[in-house]
């Protein structure tokens, strides 16, 4: 499997994306959710709890 974002070999998440699944490496999931700033919150949250 290929990464979604960085396109290299990749075996790490599988998600959702729309009506298809697709592979991501999580230090990427994470740098793209950073970028948008959409789920940054939501993060920050997960980080103070634990």
């Amino acid at each position: 499997m290929k990464c979604y974002y960085c396109e290299k070999e990749c075996e790490g998440l599988a998600f959702e994306q729309g009506d298809f699944t697709v592979f991501a490496h999580k230090e990427c999931v994470i740098q793209k959710v950073e970028k948008d700033g959409r789920l940054t919150k939501g993060l920050e949250a997960k980080h103070e709890l634990s």
